[in-house]
């Protein structure tokens, strides 16, 4: 049991049956997470300051609000989450003192996994009520998602709340996953994780699932009543972003509901791998947008090439090249009409395919 006075933690039996003594796949996981550390805080810093310094992220106000939110989150996640697990895994201890120091880590760790999740919800469901109601979204500013964000800080706040207030000492150093963790060692707090499972990983799952399918359903009947062009981006930003975040929770989830058969490993190498994919989310937001996202593919297309000059000389040859072959397409179509009409659609395609477009869809 741990006491309050920074004594050792208690790590139960999980030390001399979980601990890594082999050096090897303790540093190819620490390594793991060290590439998780360093993208998470270059991914999620550029978003940040794209979005803050140069309004690189041209989506409706409430995603745009919600993006910046869930990379503040993934940030918090890399430093008070990976950072020391990377720390403790090198060491093959916890390092950081006694109990004051792994209770609050503890505490910020349960935080933050139902902040991950609700986010995800909050992001499909505005992006239903800018499809359902775009006229009135389009009056819809930073407070709303604000206020959101705020109600997700609070309702998540309670999964670590209750076991502080019941009971403080319920904590040790778990040597499965290197990090600490609670005990629930009562039939009260074993109850609570139960209703947490329910309420911050089956239900917001479940309602992912729905929210996207029925996302796709409003776009695709949105886009036959308009009989017009709908600006797909913030709807693929989103799909994809809840797609790939039930994907990484899917091992954990797994291994949660079927403990029993998993505890059968003794050196529980299924939980391991499904805890390494649950932080796969906070990596993969930013390639995400990078792809969906046209003006903020560009923006850091453009930093690349201040940074890389080079970049922007293998452009403007590449901008000859196809002057070029612009060129002997003209003069060898020259006698035929049809020759010119593909001309004009080549360079309106063009055209249209490096423009910038705001999504308020």
């Amino acid at each position: 049991m741990v006491t309050n006075n920074d004594s050792e933690l208690d790590v139960l039996d999980s030390s001399s049956y979980y601990k890594i003594e082999d050096p090897v796949p303790r540093q190819l996981w620490a390594a793991y997470f060290s590439f998780l550390f360093i993208s998470s805080v270059i991914g999620d810093t550029t978003i940040l300051l794209s979005s803050w310094l140069h309004k690189a992220i041209k989506l409706h106000t409430l995603m745009v609000t919600i993006i910046e939110f869930m990379a503040v989150c993934d940030l918090a996640v890399s430093l008070f989450t990976i950072l020391p697990r990377i720390t403790t895994l090198v060491a093959n201890e916890w390092v950081f003192g006694g109990f004051t120091v792994c209770y609050y880590f503890c505490c910020i760790g349960y935080f933050l996994v139902p902040v991950g999740i609700l986010n995800i919800c909050i992001m499909l469901c505005f992006k239903l009520m800018v499809l359902k109601f775009p006229l009135k979204a389009m009056s819809w500013g930073r407070n709303r998602a604000v206020i959101a964000c705020a109600a997700v800080i609070i309702y998540s706040a309670c999964v670590p709340m209750f076991p502080v207030l019941y009971d403080k000492d319920d904590i040790f150093f778990d040597y499965k996953v290197y990090q600490c963790n609670f005990r629930f060692g009562s039939p009260v707090l074993q109850k609570f994780r139960t209703a947490c499972s329910f309420l911050f990983l089956l239900a917001p799952g479940t309602f992912v699932i729905i929210a996207t399918s029925w996302l796709l359903y409003i776009a695709h009947k949105t886009l036959r009543r308009r009989k017009e062009t709908l600006k797909w981006q913030g709807v693929i930003t989103a799909i994809v972003v809840a797609t790939f975040f039930c994907i990484s929770v899917l091992p954990y989830s797994i291994y949660h509901f079927n403990n029993s058969y998993f505890d059968k490993d003794p050196q529980s190498i299924y939980f391991r791998v499904a805890d390494c994919c649950l932080y796969l989310h906070i990596i993969s937001n930013f390639y995400i947008y990078a792809l969906t996202i046209s003006s903020f593919r560009q923006f850091l297309w453009y930093g690349a090439r201040k940074i890389c000059p080079w970049l922007e000389t293998s452009s403007l040859e590449s901008s000859r090249s196809q002057g070029d072959t612009m060129s002997v397409y003209l003069a060898s179509g020259a006698r035929d009409s049809n020759a010119h009409a593909s001309v004009s659609r080549f360079r309106m395609t063009k055209q249209l395919s490096v423009s910038l477009q705001y999504d308020i869809s």
